[in-house]
C-alpha cells in the first residue's frame, strides 16, 4: 500500500516524442493521448523507465535503487518496486500568439484535475477557484501580454475574446511558486506564467493540443539516396518545447527487505526527489535531443528555504 507521494513536473527543454499513437491524416508518428479526452499524455512506464535509469546512471545497481525500482528482468519476481508513478499528463500547451510570442494555454478540466491529484497527494494550498471562460473567451491575468490593444487574442488561426480575472491570477501565481523550478535559469519562465497564462474553454484547448503541435517532415536515408527500399520521407508529431506536464509519484515501504529501518515509504520518496533539478530525457530520438525535461518536485523551493 502505498502511504506516501508527491508530485513531479516535467518542462520540456526540448520537444517531446512519445509514440506509438494512432496515426491520422498526414502524420506518420503520432503522439499519444488519452482515450477520453484527446490531450497527449506520457505513459507512468516511460517517465518510470526514464527515472530509473537517470538513477542507474548516478549510483549503478545499489540495494536501494533495487528497493524503489525492483530487480532486473532476470530475478522480476523477487519482490515489485516500492515506488510507483502514474502518466504524466498535460499542465501547460505552449501555442503561438500573434502578440506576446506564446501563450501557455489550459482550461477548466485540466486545473481541476490537477487540484484533484493535489488532493490525493495531501496537498491542500491549491484550493484557488477555477475560471470558467465561454467557448470563444481567454481569461488570464491583468499582466498578460497575449491580447491586443482591442482585447483580442488570435492563437495560432483561433480568435478569442480577453477578460482579465483575480481568479487566473491565483492559478499563475500557484503555478509560478510550485509547477516552475526555482532555479536562476528559470527566472524568465517562472515571471512569465502570469504574463503567458490563458485559460481557455475545455473544447477549444482540445482542439489546440489536437492540431497545434509540432509536426516535422523527415527524410531516412541510405546508401543510394532517400527513395527506395529503405528510404522514405515521414512526418513525426512532437509536444512543444516548453510544455508543461507532471505525474504522480507514489511510494511504499520497501519489499525487499534489505534496507531495514531506512526502507521505508518517506525515506524511498526523499531518495527519487534528488533528482529534483536534474534533466530527464523522456520519449523517443533521443540521438536528436528530443525529449529533454527539467525535473521538479512539488515542495522542492519551500525545502531549499527551510
Amino acid at each position: 500500500m502505498f502511504t506516501a507521494s508527491t508530485i513531479l513536473f516535467l518542462h520540456a527543454e526540448t520537444s517531446v516524442h512519445v509514440g506509438s499513437g494512432e496515426s491520422h491524416g498526414a502524420v506518420d508518428l503520432a503522439i499519444q493521448r488519452e482515450q477520453h479526452t484527446g490531450f497527449p499524455v506520457a505513459p507512468a512506464s516511460g517517465v518510470k523507465g526514464a527515472v530509473r535509469s537517470w538513477f542507474a546512471d548516478q549510483n549503478g545497481a545499489t540495494d536501494r535503487h533495487t528497493a524503489a525500482f525492483g530487480p532486473d528482468t532476470s530475478n522480476a519476481g523477487d519482490h515489485a518496486g516500492a515506488i510507483a508513478f502514474t502518466d504524466a499528463r498535460l499542465l501547460l500547451f505552449p501555442v503561438q500568439s500573434m502578440t506576446g510570442v506564446f501563450a501557455w494555454t489550459t482550461c477548466p478540466s485540466v486545473l481541476r484535475r490537477l487540484q484533484r491529484d493535489l488532493d490525493a497527494v495531501g496537498h491542500t494550498a491549491a484550493s484557488w477557484d477555477v475560471p470558467s471562460p465561454d467557448e470563444d473567451e481567454a481569461i488570464g491575468t491583468e499582466a498578460n501580454v497575449n491580447h491586443t490593444s482591442q482585447s483580442e487574442v488570435l492563437l495560432e488561426e483561433r480568435h478569442f475574446a480577453f477578460k482579465s480575472s483575480e481568479a487566473a491570477n491565483n492559478v499563475a501565481l500557484w503555478l509560478n511558486g510550485n509547477a516552475i523550478p526555482g532555479s536562476e535559469a528559470y527566472d524568465y519562465w517562472s515571471s512569465s506564467t502570469g504574463e503567458r497564462l490563458l485559460i481557455l474553454h475545455d473544447d477549444a484547448f482540445r482542439d489546440l493540443v489536437q492540431h497545434a503541435t509540432e509536426v516535422q517532415a523527415r527524410v531516412k536515408l541510405n546508401e543510394q539516396g532517400t527513395t527506395g527500399e529503405d528510404g522514405n520521407l515521414f512526418y513525426q508529431e512532437n509536444l512543444p518545447s516548453d510544455a508543461l506536464l507532471y505525474a504522480q509519484l507514489l511510494a511504499q515501504d520497501d519489499l525487499s527487505g534489505a534496507l531495514g529501518d531506512g526502507g521505508g515509504a518517506e525515506a524511498l520518496l526523499r531518495y527519487i526527489r534528488t533528482l529534483d533539478g536534474n534533466r530527464l530525457q523522456i520519449g523517443g530520438d533521443a540521438s536528436v535531443g528530443r525529449g529533454l525535461t527539467r525535473v521538479h518536485f512539488l515542495g522542492s523551493d519551500e525545502e531549499d528555504t527551510e
